[in-house]
């Protein structure tokens, strides 16, 4: 029979145990990628492209949780490190922050926050569109009611959106 000490030492959770535990409590959001021109719409080579999350960056806000293993309770509090956007053309580029919304009074000029220039047109991708993939990379923080804790990233499934890329041309008669 083990002393009462030993016994409360067999059966506290291990510091695998209690980050797994954290791991398992959260269920972090892909992103909601949006476009302007949008979709559906056709965007042209040369011409900015705006790319924003079309929650506000809801799916990018802080996260906390909390679980309990053996008697001790974990929290764990992730945040958004970096969001990356796979712009589909070879170009990979990272944003801060949800993005600027497009709107119609900003015309032809680039995001102040996060956009792509395409220089070759999608019609030779599948489909004739250019998926883009947003993945959103997070730190996660985690501390136990026993002491232990730690630091691990996750990285959710990407979202992702279709756009349709052409080039404009121009006839001199």
């Amino acid at each position: 029979m083990l002393a009462p000490a030993a016994a409360a030492a067999a059966a506290a959770p291990t510091h695998a145990e209690l980050e797994q535990a954290a791991r398992s409590s959260l269920t972090l959001p892909s992103p909601s990628i949006e476009t302007a021109p949008g979709a559906g719409k056709l965007a042209l080579v040369g011409l900015p492209v705006w790319v924003w999350l079309g929650d506000g960056g809801a799916s990018i806000g802080d996260q906390s949780t909390s679980a309990a293993v053996k008697g001790v309770t974990v929290t764990a509090h992730a945040s958004v490190a970096s969001l990356t956007y796979d712009m589909g053309d070879g170009t990979t580029i990272t944003c801060h922050g949800a993005g600027t919304p497009y709107q119609a009074s900003y015309g032809d000029k680039p995001s102040p926050t996060c956009g792509h220039t395409y220089t070759t047109s999608s019609a030779n991708q599948p489909g004739g569109e250019y998926s883009i993939r947003a993945t959103a990379t997070w730190t996660v923080n985690w501390n136990s009611t026993n002491g232990l804790g730690g630091q691990f990233t996750v990285t959710p499934d990407a979202a992702v959106a279709q756009l349709r890329v052409g080039e404009l041309q121009v006839v001199n008669e």
